[in-house]
């Protein structure tokens, strides 16, 4: 639209010029309105070359924006994309959620399933083991009767019986003796350890031998985390109030008496505390058989089994003296 005004503009200059030039003359104003055609022809095509370069300007700025438009809508459809791609993962994990919590759901009804099968197995045991029961019940009232006839025989059986066993378990125990004058001790580490009594306390003792000889003594009892007799204070306390003496105390004593004698048998029992120190002298009996033989390995005792091998021993010995104070009777 500008360029048609300034096309305008010059082609009126240039008819008005003319008329003038036409009216004139003189040379003079023709060669000046030559002149001033040639200048307006001049301005006016600087003119449309600059409007010319202002469009072109203009049409280069509408490419470039539109160029920007296309490439911000390219980055759109990138972005809308990369949602998609998203909610898609996203979808992805909901379902692996949801198949591992079937899948716990199907284990738990697995375990259920297990744990009722079990419980069913277990109760129909029971009640086999309850018809046992019954049965072996009543095969137990029939040989009562039984038993009850043969009492009378075994009865006198186990006079005869008893003696010889009474001979056996003498002849066993002077098998067991050992002099410990007679040992050889050979030098190392020697332990010892057994289950816990009927309070809770298990026996730790352990013997150390240089030069053939007791170097070492360290004997205590332990609870089942792992708590020392010798530093628990109420117990202490307690034991001090009825005998005068602490554990550690007895321990001392005891050790003391040991390494001078080097000879369990000599090592006197401290008053108030009996049981420790028979306890503490046939240990280190048992210690020292193994010093002998050369075994370190960990020495266990069953506390148990000690307390049936003494019931059945003084069971034994009250039988030998009922049956000599028969025997003299008679004589």
């Amino acid at each position: 639209m500008e360029m048609k005004k300034l096309l305008t503009r010059g082609s009126i200059l240039l008819a008005s010029m003319m008329v003038l030039a036409a009216c004139g003359d003189s040379q003079e104003s023709v060669e000046s309105v030559e002149e001033a055609t040639s200048t307006v022809v001049e301005s006016v095509e600087e003119e449309v070359s600059v409007e010319v370069e202002s469009v072109e300007v203009v049409e280069e700025s509408e490419e470039e924006s539109e160029e920007s438009e296309e490439e911000s809508e390219e980055s759109e459809e990138e972005s809308e994309e990369s949602e998609e791609e998203s909610e898609e993962s996203e979808e992805e994990s909901e379902e692996s959620e949801e198949e591992s919590e079937e899948s716990e759901e199907e284990s738990e009804e697995s375990a259920e399933k297990s744990e009722e099968s079990t419980d069913e197995s277990e109760e129909s045991a029971e009640e086999s083991e309850e018809s046992t029961d019954e049965s072996d019940e009543s095969a137990e009232e029939s040989e009562e009767s039984t038993d009850e006839s043969e009492e009378s025989a075994e009865e006198s059986e186990e006079s005869t019986d008893e003696s010889d066993e009474s001979e056996e378990s003498t002849e066993s125990a002077s098998e067991v003796v050992v002099n410990p004058e007679d040992l050889e001790l050979q030098d190392g580490e020697y332990s010892l350890e057994t289950d816990a009594d009927d309070h809770g306390w298990a026996h730790r003792y352990t013997i150390v031998v240089k030069d053939g000889e007791i170097a070492e003594a360290n004997y205590d009892m332990v609870d089942d985390e792992g708590n020392l007799k010798s530093e628990d204070e109420e117990y202490n306390k307690l034991l001090e109030e009825h005998t005068g003496n602490k554990f550690g105390e007895v321990v001392e004593e005891l050790v003391a008496s040991l390494l001078e004698s080097q000879n369990p048998n000599e090592v006197d029992v401290v008053s108030g505390a009996t049981e420790t120190s028979e306890a503490f002298k046939k240990y280190t009996l048992l210690l020292m058989q193994a010093a002998a033989e050369g075994n370190e390995e960990t020495i266990e005792v069953s506390l148990k089994d000690e307390e049936e091998s003494e019931e059945s021993t003084d069971e034994s010995s009250s039988k030998d003296e009922s049956e000599s104070e028969s025997d003299d009777e008679s004589e």
